[in-house]
């Protein structure tokens, strides 16, 4: 299938099994990841500004080539506005609402929209 049709095509088992998780074949996972998948589905789900849960944390800004510091607060969770791949979790909302994005929007991107420039 290649990886980027399997990753949609794992995506898209959201809209028949509910909430999944996408993991690539040699990642380790923490011994509580599944707790924190559920509970952070659970509490983002409905966020429509919300498109997943990423399930690692950043190293590197490879934008800006320094290393990713989030912000430390008392939360357990940062943003980000670009995807990352190494682990994903989704609930079928967060799938279905990215499906139609990239079936309507994605046509009407401009550098305008704000993208980072490397993906102008």
């Amino acid at each position: 299938m290649g990886l980027v049709d399997h990753i949609f095509f794992c995506g898209d088992l959201s809209q028949k099994y509910g909430n999944i998780i996408l993991l690539e074949d040699d990642l380790a996972v923490s011994s509580v990841f599944y707790h924190f998948v559920a509970q952070a589905l659970d509490y983002f789900t409905s966020d429509e500004r919300i498109a997943g849960i990423a399930l690692n944390a950043l190293w590197f800004n490879g934008f800006i080539h320094t290393p990713f510091l989030p912000y430390l607060d008392d939360s357990n969770v940062f943003f980000l506005q670009i995807p990352w791949y190494q682990g994903q979790a989704y609930s079928a909302a967060q799938w279905g609402r990215f499906r139609n994005w990239r079936e309507t929007a994605v046509r009407h991107i401009t550098p305008a929209d704000g993208l980072y420039e490397l993906f102008t």
